[in-house]
């Protein structure tokens, strides 16, 4: 009977040990759920406002709620909008006074910009803004020493997502535009890479569709278009523009010129190259050498 006693005894220590409640743990799976990209072009024309596009994607295995896009851009930058998609909302912008230059004693706006709660994102999801940013071009007396942004300059900028797996927790920010703590706020940030501020800038355009030229110089002649943009904020003199051409093209200028010996055809009865291609509006080279390489 003692041995049994004992028994009952021991089992009812057991049983009245209280059990503690172990709060959920996210998955290791879905450690990095929110991620961000930036990017900008690598080069704009001085005086040209500079699109930026802030991404957030959600590679976890559950949704991030309450997606906010959060930029603060450099000193001498300002928001031009607008935001695209229109369901994103403008930004809130927020301007904060900072010495600049350092130790000068002088203040000057720079500016944070919010998106708040624009979206949720489900897994596997993302979702990109678009907009753009004016670069002072010397005419705002706040920044008396001309241009923040003159040609030969270069200017990177930041972004910042913010969403949380918990659907109650909103990311939130103080007056100045910074965010508050919060362990149940996710945030990743990412750089637009270096956006070069030039005088000057050449595009080229050729019309073919899926971009495939066909063979047959005599029947399927194209036109390259070359475009050179120059800015109002320099002074650039002297522009020349120069364009390689591959071996496997000829060049028939602006139509009727043939490079080919006098008196030659590629082929017999293939006729002269660039009979009936003048183009009034087509500038002649200055200059046509044929390199070896």
């Amino acid at each position: 009977m003692r041995l049994l006693a004992r028994a009952v005894a021991l089992v009812a220590v057991l049983v009245s040990i209280p059990l503690v409640a172990v709060p959920p743990t996210r998955p290791a799976a879905a450690a990095a759920e929110l991620t961000a990209s930036k990017s900008a072009p690598s080069s704009v024309l001085a005086g040209e406002a500079v699109p930026f596009t802030l991404t957030a994607a959600n590679p976890g295995d559950a949704p991030e709620f309450n997606l906010t896009f959060r930029d603060v851009l450099p000193l001498g930058i300002s928001y031009a909008g607008p935001t695209s998609p229109a369901l994103a909302g403008e930004p809130r912008i927020v301007e904060n006074d900072v010495e600049f230059p350092p130790g000068s004693g002088r203040t000057v706006p720079q500016q944070t910009l919010i998106w708040e709660n624009v979206a949720d994102l489900q897994s596997g999801d993302s979702l990109a803004i678009e907009f753009a940013v004016a670069l002072n071009d010397g005419t705002d007396p706040r920044f008396p020493e001309g241009p923040a942004y003159p040609v030969g300059a270069t200017l990177t900028n930041t972004g910042e997502v913010y969403a949380s797996p918990d659907a109650r927790a909103v990311p939130r920010f103080d007056a100045a535009g910074v965010p508050i703590p919060d362990v149940r706020i996710d945030s990743a940030s990412a750089s637009s890479g270096t956006t070069q501020v030039s005088a000057i800038r050449i595009t080229k355009a050729e019309p073919s569709p899926e971009g495939e030229l066909l063979r047959g110089v005599h029947d399927f002649a194209t036109t390259y278009t070359l475009t050179v943009e120059v800015t109002g904020e320099a002074g650039v003199d002297g522009v020349a523009v120069t364009d390689l051409l591959p071996a496997e093209l000829e060049l028939l200028a602006c139509g009727g010129v043939d490079n080919s010996a006098p008196g030659t055809e590629e082929y017999t009865g293939s006729g002269r190259l660039g009979v009936g291609l003048a183009d009034p509006a087509c500038r002649l080279p200055d200059l046509v050498e044929t390199v070896v390489d």
